[in-house]
């Protein structure tokens, strides 16, 4: 089973290559990376993306802000390493959700969690366009007129 303990053992930074025992805490860090392997992975729960490449980083590289070199893959209790410029880049991740209230289509912004009622490009509160997935087609099939429900047939 893998502890907190177990990674600061087995798994060393992805950003430097250094021992992760002397870190507080044990990072894990999305890439925009496309993962080929099953565990670990990145998944947007609210909007459905997954598949996304990770690494662990130790708390000074994470504070450096120092460029990662490798994604980290688990396969039982083997560690293996993947070169992130090897990997697939991923478009970005879909930064907004469409949310109904009552009968009025809006737009959830994930980057500041405003909500806004009808269509538009970007944030209006923080400012950030909005990215990945299309909007421009979620908000017309969200528009269009939903099928009756099947009822029993009346001649």
């Amino acid at each position: 089973m893998w502890t907190m303990d177990a990674y600061r053992r087995r798994v060393r930074c992805c950003a430097c290559a250094g021992s992760l025992r002397r870190s507080k805490h044990v990072n894990l860090v999305s890439l925009q990376r496309r993962a080929t392997w099953q565990y670990p992975v990145w998944r947007n729960v609210l909007t459905g993306e997954d598949g996304e490449a990770v690494a662990v980083v130790c708390d000074a590289c994470l504070d450096a802000n120092r460029e990662i070199q490798e994604a980290v893959e688990f396969r039982g209790a083997e560690v293996l390493y993947h070169t992130v410029i090897d990997l697939e880049r991923l478009p970005p991740p879909q930064n907004w959700m469409l949310v109904r209230s009552g009968w009025r289509l809006g737009i959830h912004c994930l980057v500041c969690g405003a909500a806004k009622a009808g269509f538009a490009e970007g944030c209006t509160a923080c400012g950030s366009a909005f990215e990945g997935g299309d909007l421009e087609a979620a908000w017309a099939a969200a528009q269009s007129p939903r099928p009756a429900a099947a009822g029993p047939d009346r001649r």
